[in-house]
């Protein structure tokens, strides 16, 4: 990528809500989590605007950081969580977040974040 840009979708919805799973922290630094990051802290953002909350077109490299949070569960008890990682059609083309997001919500994902370079064009 030249020059990305980061769309977040649903994270202010799932981290102010009361029901498990949900997210317990989010940030635009999704170079963050390594074998030195601690588990029991919050994301640490590169812009403080993406902390927790959804936003369209957050500029630089910068990738996306989500922490969850499942509560508790009791012995043999169990929580279902999908992850889905994937790609849509170059953002140059019409309509290429639209579709994304038609394809999220089809699946049912409801939080979400799209990294795109604006200047990448179909070959």
């Amino acid at each position: 990528m030249t020059d990305a840009y980061v769309n977040s979708v649903g994270v202010q919805s799932s981290y102010l809500c009361s029901y498990y799973p949900k997210i317990w922290s989010y940030c635009d630094n999704g170079g963050e989590d390594n074998k030195h990051a601690n588990p029991f802290l919050a994301c640490v953002p590169h812009d403080s605007a993406s902390l927790n909350t959804d936003y369209t077109g957050l500029h630089g490299q910068t990738g996306s950081s989500f922490d969850f949070q499942f509560g508790d569960l009791a012995c043999n008890e169990s929580a279902t969580f999908y992850i889905y990682y994937g790609a849509s059609g170059p953002m140059g083309e019409a309509n290429a977040q639209t579709k994304l997001a038609k394809d999220m919500a089809s699946v049912g994902a409801t939080t979400y974040s799209m990294g795109y370079d604006p200047a990448y064009l179909p070959f």
